[in-house]
């Protein structure tokens, strides 16, 4: 794994295809239990040219205020693909678990959908900010607005980002009596904790790691196989892997260092 590729573009497919003005900022502050990272992005696209990044997302959710409406992102289950078009700008908040509730009792039921929110307020103030003094200070209306409808962060609340954090930033992830026993709660516990907060179940959260850990060693190492990709990140053999790849991504480990290699 290269040391120069950050953690967080575990998800990015390609991410030399990031727009140009693309940015995440760490959430700080009130917001910093709602908010893994803010990210930014700005772009300017010739007539006809369209920019799309393929996306194995983290399990999570996402508020987005961008130059047309205010979105809202429910977890994903597969890759996702975004295509870039004209002149825009987007304020997006990762979301922490704790901040679900706030918009939606039922994330599963928003699995893999993009929905506009009724927030014309927000839109207005978020633009105007976003025009006098660029992408990065639309957190400054965004941050308070999302503090504001989330309102004190509950116990549970703060459980259910302990559980995403796991699932995101250990070391290395074992099966999900492992987790359980990590997080310090039960194995039923954390299936409540992840369907109520996250929409995907734990078996769920531990397949896109995996999936996510396997893609970023074959994107940042040429000199892993595919087979070591397989017994490092816990799938049962090569073919395992390559099926799971299939699944999610729509096309082999193989094709996919071969989609790689053609950019370079």
């Amino acid at each position: 794994m290269r040391d120069d590729e950050p953690a967080v573009n575990r998800g990015t497919l390609f991410p030399e295809l990031l727009p140009s003005d693309f940015r995440r900022v760490p959430a700080s502050g009130t917001a910093a239990e709602l908010v893994n990272w803010w990210w930014l992005s700005r772009w300017s696209l010739a007539p006809g040219e369209v920019s799309s990044q393929r996306i194995l997302a983290y399990p999570t959710t996402n508020l987005v205020v961008e130059d047309a409406l205010v979105g809202f992102a429910g977890p994903t289950t597969e890759v996702s693909q975004q295509d870039l078009v004209g002149d825009g700008w987007a304020v997006g908040a990762r979301l922490r678990p704790a901040a679900v509730p706030a918009f939606t009792a039922e994330p599963a039921a928003l699995r893999d959908r993009y929905v506009e929110l009724d927030e014309p307020e927000l839109h207005a103030a978020a633009t105007r900010r976003v025009a006098d003094a660029g992408v990065a200070a639309g957190v400054e209306v965004v941050a308070p607005w999302l503090v504001a409808r989330v309102g004190a962060v509950t116990d549970e609340g703060r459980v259910a980002n302990a559980v995403a954090d796991y699932f995101e930033s250990a070391p290395s992830v074992g099966g999900l009596a492992e987790a359980a026993s990590e997080l310090s709660i039960s194995v039923r516990t954390l299936h409540r904790i992840t369907t109520k907060y996250i929409g995907l179940t734990p078996h769920a959260l531990l397949r896109r790691r995996r999936l996510q850990d396997a893609a970023l060693l074959l994107r940042t190492d040429a000199d892993a196989t595919i087979a070591e990709a397989a017994a490092q990140f816990g799938f049962a053999d090569q073919a395992h892997l390559a099926r799971e790849f299939r699944r999610a991504l729509g096309y082999s480990p193989s094709e996919y260092r071969r989609m790689l290699a053609s950019r370079d």
